[in-house]
């Protein structure tokens, strides 16, 4: 993307070092979608599932390096170009991935909500990379940056609703493997939980927690 393109330049313009520069690269891929899980009260998915950082930091070290030795002429014209085309397609994608994010959680009503979602899943990690670096936020200074990414927000929102969708949240990982045996009771109690005399009943509450390799499972 174009954003990425320009990290190692303004790595470079400031005086950072190659790990500067890579922090700005992971900051300016994943800060609009970290910021957006913690205010859905979530963690981040970048930190739960590294590929994200893994493969914004690969970007950014390539980026670095044509950045470098990249000619002038046609072809650093055609480079620049291409960074254009896939900055656009990136702010797009993301901007209907924060949108769609809040209607997961039940959004979909709230217009403002998810235009400042989609938004902010845009341009918000380009903002968080500038003022790290500290220079003018890109997306006050560049085209109409951040105008494309609240009307791509607000479209996204208007087919949503006109076209009846609904987004569901899906697990990545099956809850049980397939094999698993689980013993099952007959439920005796059936919510009734009156009881006549004492000790005449007993109930326990069960918390099961999923672990990568097992259940552990809490009573009280």
């Amino acid at each position: 993307m174009e954003v990425a393109g320009t990290i190692a330049f303004v790595g470079i313009r400031r005086g950072m070092d190659i790990f500067g520069i890579c922090v700005l690269g992971v900051v300016a891929s994943v800060g609009g979608g970290m910021t957006r899980d913690i205010i859905l009260g979530n963690v981040p998915g970048a930190l739960i599932d590294p590929i994200y950082v893994v493969v914004a930091l690969f970007t950014t070290l390539t980026v670095f390096y044509f950045k470098r030795t990249l000619p002038r002429g046609r072809l650093g014209i055609f480079y620049e170009r291409a960074m254009l085309v896939m900055d656009s397609i990136g702010l797009g994608i993301f901007t209907v991935v924060g949108v769609t994010t809040g209607i997961r959680y039940g959004y979909l009503d709230n217009t403002f909500l998810l235009t400042f979602l989609g938004t902010l899943t845009g341009v918000g990690g380009g903002l968080l990379r500038d003022m790290m670096a500290g220079v003018p936020p890109y997306i006050f200074v560049k085209h109409i940056y951040a105008c494309a990414s609240v009307a791509g927000a607000i479209s996204c929102i208007y087919i949503y609703r006109e076209l009846g969708i609904r987004s569901t949240m899906t697990s990545k990982k099956p809850v049980y493997k397939k094999g698993d045996c689980y013993k099952k009771f007959e439920n005796h109690l059936n919510r009734e939980f009156h009881a006549e005399k004492p000790n005449e009943k007993w109930c326990m509450n069960f918390t099961y927690i999923l672990m990568e390799e097992s259940v552990i499972t809490a009573a009280s």
